[in-house]
């Protein structure tokens, strides 16, 4: 063995080592959970950006869509024929197809009426002012003490449907009170076949914006959008409208009041503020929104005019004009 050097045996990794090692392990777990911190937020935000995008679209279309029928009453021109009402019907129509409540410190509403799209065209003819009605079908959305339309193009009526005074079987309406006429789809030889009478239900919609009682898990209030009562779409905060009133040849937008000329009305301008349901954003929200021209700023003590929560959560604005077909 002389002349040999001794073989060194490997006993493990030296402190020194071992602490380089783990210095190094720490720095690379940091980096993946920071790459994976930031990309779960990129996800937070771009999931509440998209939905906020697809709930506002269908806000919009949804508000559009009954907006724009208010005042329909077939072929009878609104701006011509004013419908007979019955003593026991509080509203004048189609003057009263729009009507609003301004908001102050919270959102507006709007109530819009219209005769429905589906009807039922009279089969035979209406001999007297209580007579029943007979159509080719009973409107879907015509309901047992519901309000209900008959016109023709030259006259309209609104009346209440009797208890069980529908029989969709035999196409068959009572009226729950006399007409104002008797309505003939066999009119005389001279009159085109534009004349004849079509039964139509007669749809009431309210919208509006309030809290559902339901909270997020930061203890944040959840707002929604009602129609007619019912919750329709949640995460929406504020709802305003501006009224298109034609002046000579232009057209403001205004408030709704008392005093505003309602048979001038020709468009409606909606504005909503939605909301995430969940906070995305690393501090509260203190911008302010432009919402149909009324500015909603976030919510310190004693403030005035429309607020937002001024929480975490993401906010968006969606607008849109909608043109009254029936003015």
């Amino acid at each position: 063995m002389n002349g040999y050097p001794a073989i060194r045996k490997q006993s493990g990794l030296s402190l020194v080592e071992l602490m380089v090692a783990v210095v190094l392990g720490l720095l690379l777990m940091t980096g993946i959970f920071s790459v994976f911190l930031a990309s779960k937020q990129t996800y937070r935000l771009s999931d509440a950006v998209s939905r906020m995008q697809e709930n506002g679209r269908f806000a919009l279309e949804m508000l559009a869509s009954d907006i724009r029928m208010a005042g329909h009453q077939g072929c009878a021109d609104p701006r011509l024929v004013q419908a007979n009402a019955a003593t026991a019907i509080s509203f004048s129509y189609p003057e009263d197809a729009v009507a609003g409540t301004e908001g102050g410190h919270g959102p507006d509403k709007i109530m819009v009426r219209y005769g429905t799209a589906e009807f039922g065209e009279l089969t035979s003819s209406m001999p007297s002012q209580a007579s029943e009605i007979a159509v080719s079908k009973v409107p879907h959305k015509l309901k047992d003490n519901g309000l209900a339309l008959i016109a023709d193009c030259d006259s309209a009526d609104i009346f209440s449907v009797s208890a069980g005074g529908l029989d969709r079987g035999n196409g068959r309406a009572h009226p729950g009170s006399a007409l104002s006429r008797a309505y003939n789809h066999d009119n005389d030889a001279d009159d085109d076949a534009r004349s004849a009478a079509r039964l139509m239900g007669l749809e009431t919609a309210e919208f509006e914006v309030k809290q559902t009682g339901r909270s997020n898990h930061a203890g944040n209030p959840v707002h929604a959008l009602y129609r007619e009562g019912e919750e329709v779409l949640e995460g929406v905060e504020n709802l305003q409208v501006k009224y298109g009133v034609r002046t000579g040849n232009q057209v403001q937008y205004v408030d709704w009041s008392g005093s505003i000329d309602k048979e001038n009305i020709i468009s409606v301008r909606i504005g909503l503020l939605l909301h995430s349901i969940d906070p995305v954003l690393d501090a509260d929200d203190e911008a302010e929104y432009a919402v149909a021209g009324v500015t909603i700023r976030p919510a310190p003590t004693g403030a005035t005019g429309p607020t937002h929560g001024g929480d975490r959560r993401l906010r968006r604005v969606f607008e849109t004009t909608v043109a009254l077909r029936n003015r």
